[in-house]
């Protein structure tokens, strides 16, 4: 028995330790002798709890006949338990009730007690109050102990997670730029590489300083093109397979101008040549397996179009850098997609349009293109696009250095191309 009576001791002892380390208020008792009811009430608690002094509790500022002025109490003095009181009617058939709240403020105990009135009846109060802490603080560890549990259970969810995450990791093969020789639908392609024949036209009108203007207009010329679009990264996993670089190439075919005289007769037969190269490096990001892409590119390019010496028209030849947006978006499996490419050129030269019109010239450009591109399972790439170019020209200053040198105001330069293309994918 000896040791049965050491381990009650011992869990007593604890249990004392456990309390006293709880904080507690004791507020006010209102009613008939609310004070001798208050006393009592302290008798039963004292040494179970390490109780806040009422002007701490003044200090704090807050209201505590509110349960939010508990809980702000309870925040700022670690309070666990606040009890309080009343006592209903007077002399020996009063009543004491004894309430416990927690830290939020809600009731979570009671009990009934007597009249404070005599050595036994305000025993009895003291027994109600220790009662009532007993209720309050068997609900306040067991809801504690729930909270832990579900902590606990939340830290493990979070390593179980982050052990799959490392399993998967440590899983999944290194990143490689090599192809592994599995057909994936929805793999970018390493190279497009396209051939076509365009149909291109070009209008350039000029305002002169002395009024009237002139323009040149060659009607729809065939044009030699080369595209190569590159995705060099496609093997990677993630974003990174999304770098992109293309290049652009177009040479005009049999084109030829003629100067009309002042009654609209052609002159002799003017040798010209047509020619754009552009090269583009940027990012297209793939989308939902490839369903769509979207990005930006930057590039240089150069368009010339140069016409043999005469009284009406100088060559042109615009250096220019590129600032472009692409999106792309898949219409029926690798069959057909639909490609729409926008671009502002920050144009670096003219050619010869300066100072042939004016010793200054300010000019910027544009260009907007839509095209249908598609392949078949053994890589043949097939496309139709549409492109409109503009640039528009200012000139100040004297005109010089050319046969159809004059001063001219303003220049517009615009250029359409539609055509086809067929090619090879890997």
């Amino acid at each position: 028995m000896r040791w049965l009576l050491a381990l009650l001791v011992v869990l007593s002892a604890a249990s004392a330790v456990e309390a006293q380390s709880r904080r507690g208020a004791l507020l006010e008792f209102r009613g008939w002798r609310g004070s001798q009811a208050r006393a009592a009430a302290l008798r039963g608690v004292r040494d179970r709890l390490d109780l806040v002094s009422t002007a701490e509790i003044r200090n704090t500022g807050a209201d505590t006949s509110s349960a939010e002025g508990l809980a702000s109490v309870a925040q700022q003095l670690a309070v666990t338990v606040f009890i309080r009181g009343d006592v209903q009617g007077r002399g020996a058939r009063a009543r004491t009730t004894v309430r416990v709240y927690d830290a939020s403020g809600n009731e979570v105990a009671q009990r009934q007690g007597p009249a404070p009135l005599g050595g036994a009846r305000v025993s009895a109060i003291a027994r109600a109050a220790s009662e009532a802490l007993d209720q309050a603080l068997v609900g306040i560890e067991r809801r504690e102990a729930e909270a832990r549990e579900r902590e606990r259970q939340r830290e493990m969810e979070e390593l179980r997670r982050a052990q799959e995450a490392r399993d998967t990791f440590d899983d999944e093969p290194p990143p490689s730029t090599e192809d592994d020789g599995v057909e994936d639908p929805h793999r970018l392609p390493l190279i497009v590489a396209l051939v076509g024949l365009d149909g291109r036209t070009r209008r350039a009108n000029i305002d002169l300083a002395a009024g009237g203007g002139r323009e040149y207009q060659a009607g729809i010329f065939p044009s030699l093109t080369l595209a190569l679009q590159l995705f060099p990264l496609r093997g990677m996993r993630g974003a990174a397979r999304g770098l992109y670089a293309q290049v652009d190439f177009g040479y005009s075919l049999g084109l030829s101008s003629q100067e009309l005289d002042a009654a609209g007769n052609p002159g002799p037969t003017l040798a010209t040549t047509a020619m754009q190269f552009g090269a583009h490096v940027g990012y297209l990001y793939p989308l939902d397996e490839d369903v769509a892409r979207i990005g930006a590119i930057v590039g240089y390019g150069l368009d010339n179009f140069s016409i043999e010496s005469n009284g009406t028209m100088a060559s042109s030849s615009y250096g220019y850098l590129r600032i472009g947006a692409v999106a792309d978006v898949k219409l029926y499996e690798r069959l057909l997609r639909a490609r729409l490419d926008v671009g502002y050129r920050i144009t670096l030269g003219t050619g010869e349009l300066s100072p042939t019109f004016g010793e200054d010239v300010g000019v910027g450009g544009f260009d907007i293109g839509v095209a249908l591109q598609g392949r078949l399972d053994f890589g043949l790439t097939y496309g139709a696009r549409l492109g409109f170019t503009r640039y528009g020209l200012t000139f100040e200053g004297p005109a010089s250095g050319h046969p159809a040198a004059a001063q001219a105001t303003e220049m517009v330069d615009k250029a359409l191309n539609f055509g086809l293309q067929l090619g090879f994918a890997y």
